[in-house]
């Protein structure tokens, strides 16, 4: 679905946000404002994790904005879901990156997103909320997930390689 989405898409930025997952309000406007105020190709924001309608305690989070400069420096320190993050539409399109597989494909795709960013903002404030769903695939790991892992692994080598 998400390939679908980058093929559709008109606009300078792009997110990928989980279906039952939500936002708070304004995480579009001030991950924009960062991106723009810093010249970066990346804003990565923190998140709270939810469950049964209660918002969990725990979250992770950045410091007030903090910049990053390297893809190496960029790689270290991005975790690696697609679902807290602005992107540039046009570094997608460039490099032709895509959600290569179905299961745990976001770590092939930031990966790769990052190797080729030079600078992102890290913004500290929670504006994602992830809904932990007890049947999802990376709560239902399995061989054949593992092996989709490793075959996604080399794809980010290949991009790593290019660059």
């Amino acid at each position: 679905m998400r390939d679908i989405g980058i093929e559709m898409a008109t606009g300078k930025y792009m997110m990928f946000v989980d279906s039952d997952d939500f936002l708070h309000p304004q995480t579009v406007e001030l991950s924009v404002e960062s991106i723009e105020a810093h010249q970066a190709q990346m804003a990565e924001f923190g998140f709270v994790r939810v469950s049964n309608d209660n918002v969990s305690r725990k979250s992770i989070s950045f410091p007030e904005v903090e910049i990053i400069e390297g893809c190496t420096a960029i790689e270290r320190c991005s975790n690696h879901v697609s679902w807290n993050k602005v992107y540039l539409r046009n570094l997608i399109e460039e490099h032709r990156l895509r959600f290569v597989h179905r299961c745990f494909e976001d770590t092939a795709f930031t990966r790769s997103y990052s190797l080729i960013c030079d600078k992102a903002v890290f913004l500290h404030e929670p504006f994602y909320y992830y809904y932990i769903n007890p049947q999802s695939t990376t709560s239902t790991f399995t061989i054949d997930n593992l092996t989709e892992s490793i075959a996604r692994a080399k794809n980010v080598i290949y991009v790593y390689l290019e660059h």
